[in-house]
């Protein structure tokens, strides 16, 4: 059985070799910067990333397949082929461009199929499957984590909402209904996970009923340079954001082995580009995503599917309080490191941080989306990205070399133009 492609070869347009080789020239010139505009595109778009990139590529070299042969960017002949312009012409026969031209539309409706089937596995879902399913949540108070709650049950789940206060189980008692449980656990201490744990297995209708883990509870921790911070702080942030993770992650693990189920974590897009003042939450969080990352391969042969969330600025409470993070951080300093930075410093800071643009301003319901897509999608995605400034991040982790863009990108980012006193004391000596 032979393809036809007559119909589809009928639609492209016949080339005349004897003529206007600079619009050839500037064709495919244009042909090539659209496929490189097209790929960067592809990657920092948010939805359709993948789909992009496979379309882009297949019209970009079915076009170029029904050109002449390289070289066209030059208006002589390549001294190293001894074939001049005309010569080449006449080797370019009628049946050549025939094979070319059946060979683009092949590419050209695989590329098509190859699209339309990254869609439709990125959108299949388990869901039905899912009902009455239970899934736990951690850091309900607020926030992404009470966003994720509504989003979570109108899924179909049955959900723990873990919270660190007994305000907020009251509160969420008031607002849902009894499709979800709220309980208090404190996910830095080892005892509170445990006792969690066991709420979690007494009240449960089977021990193959709990689906996901979502690992949602952090804290921003201090925000400001290194050495204004002592161990203390350190550990703060750490206790939640790595060692509460996995506590969680210890202790639940059991029941998702029993279930085939998910593990869901949330990192940071910014451990791709470190920004200034988040020396501690970084840490916790690269230490997360090492976690994460090799913990993925050991637990795959168990039916568990891990999954790390990478969101961007996600505009929460904790995101809006970094003047006044700033302020505590400089009040507890030591008089010493007060000296090395100077008042004109401090204030600068404070007076000029940068106003983020609405579209950068990932609101905790897109986060709250992809974890219920990560929970229920039939082929899930190793790593989600959440927020346009998560995938400049990304791109600027793989493409920018360490210490020329990035570092310029990340002086516009915080717009400091004041160094510490010391710093400019030790320049002028």
């Amino acid at each position: 059985m032979s393809l036809n492609f007559d119909f589809v070869i009928s639609l492209l347009p016949e080339r005349d070799f004897d003529g206007q080789r600079r619009a050839e020239r500037l064709f495919q010139v244009i042909l090539v910067l659209f496929g490189v505009v097209g790929f960067i595109w592809g990657y920092i778009c948010q939805q359709f990333s993948q789909t992009v990139y496979i379309l882009i590529a297949g019209f970009v070299l079915s076009c170029i397949l029904t050109l002449p042969p390289w070289p066209l960017y030059r208006r002589k002949p390549v001294k190293w082929l001894k074939i001049g312009a005309k010569e080449r012409q006449a080797k370019t026969t009628e049946t050549r461009q025939n094979k070319r031209r059946k060979g683009a539309a092949l590419l050209a409706s695989f590329t098509g199929v190859l699209a339309f089937r990254n869609r439709y596995r990125y959108h299949k879902t388990i869901q039905p499957l899912l009902n009455d399913k239970y899934v736990l949540i951690t850091g309900c108070d607020t926030g992404i984590g009470r966003s994720a709650i509504n989003k979570l049950s109108e899924a179909g789940f049955l959900v723990y909402a873990a919270c660190l206060t007994t305000e907020a189980v009251n509160d969420i008692k008031k607002e849902f209904n009894d499709q979800v449980i709220p309980f208090v656990m404190d996910i830095s201490k080892e005892e509170s996970v445990q006792e969690g744990y066991q709420f979690v297995k007494s009240t449960m209708r089977d021990e193959k009923s709990l689906w996901a883990v979502i690992n949602n509870a952090g804290i921003l921790g201090k925000f400001c340079p290194f050495d204004w911070q002592n161990k203390e702080d350190y550990e703060n942030t750490i206790s939640v954001n790595f060692w509460g993770n996995f506590n969680v992650m210890k202790s639940f693990l059991p029941l998702l082995k029993k279930s085939n189920g998910r593990l869901i974590t949330t990192t940071s897009a910014t451990v791709l580009l470190p920004l200034p003042f988040t020396s501690s939450y970084l840490a916790s969080k690269f230490a997360l995503e090492g976690l994460v990352e090799s913990t993925r391969e050991e637990v795959e042969d168990f039916g568990v599917g891990v999954i790390n969330v990478r969101p961007g600025l996600v505009w929460t409470d904790m995101t809006k309080t970094t003047k006044i993070n700033w302020e505590k951080s400089w009040k507890s300093c030591p008089l010493e490191i007060k000296n090395q930075y100077g008042k004109e410093y401090y204030e600068e800071v404070l007076n000029n941080q940068p106003e983020v643009p609405d579209f950068l301003k990932t609101p905790p319901s897109s986060v709250a989306d992809i974890y219920v897509r990560a929970a229920t999608a039939k082929f899930p995605r190793a790593t989600y990205f959440i927020g346009y400034d998560a995938y400049i991040y990304r791109f600027f982790s793989h493409f920018s070399p360490d210490n020329l863009i990035r570092s310029w990108f990340i002086k516009k980012l915080t717009l400091l133009k004041t160094k510490p006193k010391a710093a400019i004391s030790n320049n002028e000596n």
